[in-house]
Parts: C-alpha cells; sequence; structure tokens
C-alpha cells in the first residue's frame, strides 16, 4: 500500500484477492445463514457488509482501469 491506502501495481491482486472472498462471503449470505442470522440486527450486518463489499470493488475497478490506462 502507499502512504494514502491506495495499493502499490504489485499489491492489486493481493487486494482482488481478498475482495474476491468476501464478495463470495456475500452472494453465499444470500443462500445459507451466517454466524449472524439469528442476531436481532442480522440484516443490517448483511446489508453493511454488502455496501462495503460493493465499494471496495469499484474502487479495485477504478484501480485497474488507472493501471492500464499508465500501461497503454
Amino acid at each position: 500500500m502507499t502512504g494514502n491506502g491506495a495499493p502499490v501495481e504489485g499489491d492489486i491482486f493481493n487486494e482482488l484477492d481478498q475482495w474476491r472472498d468476501v464478495r463470495n462471503e456475500c452472494v453465499h449470505g444470500f443462500y445459507k445463514l451466517d454466524d449472524h442470522a439469528y442476531a436481532e440486527n442480522s440484516a443490517e450486518l448483511f446489508s453493511e457488509k454488502m455496501w462495503e463489499t460493493a465499494k471496495k470493488g469499484r474502487e479495485l475497478v477504478d484501480l485497474a482501469k488507472h493501471l492500464s490506462t499508465q500501461v497503454k
């Protein structure tokens, strides 16, 4: 990571892999119960995780686009 929190070129693959794992947890959360399924606020916890995962995915898309323009 750089000082401003953005991953450097070599880190993007690690960042994408970590994001993929969280994204998969969210997708599978639609189909199975998770650790918070019986908590009173389970819907809020799941929704928050989904939004955070979506935002991180968008950041990674923007970073990948930026890196691809530098390569061209």
